[in-house]
């Protein structure tokens, strides 16, 4: 059994189909959490799985693996880019001191999660001095 949490693909692009590589490989039973949206895929990869004799299940903890890929979804389902903003300033809407020094506005917690969404982003933009 091949657990996923995206329906295989089924169409040639830079590699060859993830579909035909399970069947290649002898998988019997394909358990998939998700659907591709991705209309060059969407339901195809499981079909020819099917098709091909493979017990195949889809929809198993799709809301889990939803959160896995935010961006992709994103782009997939409303053809725009996931975006995060993460904005820090004191009660007086300032991001810095007077005389330009820069002061800590957020605790550790927020500047331990910012790493982390940083980590996960493709891309960061920022403003100057800040990095």
């Amino acid at each position: 059994t091949a657990y996923v949490t995206l329906e295989p693909c089924s169409h040639h692009g830079h590699t060859p189909p993830c579909a035909d590589g399970l069947l290649h490989a002898g998988i019997a039973r394909v358990v998939a959490a998700m659907q591709d949206p991705n209309p060059e895929v969407a339901g195809r990869g499981l079909k020819r799985l099917a098709d091909a004799g493979v017990d195949v299940r889809s929809g198993v903890l799709e809301q889990e693996a939803r959160a896995l890929n935010p961006g992709f979804l994103k782009r997939m389902e409303h053809g725009l880019p996931f975006v995060r903003v993460k904005m820090a300033m004191s009660l007086d809407g300032r991001t810095a001191m007077a005389n330009g020094e820069s002061q800590w506005i957020t605790g550790p917690a927020a500047r331990s999660a910012v790493q982390r969404l940083r980590a996960e982003a493709s891309v960061v933009l920022t403003g100057a001095d800040t990095v």
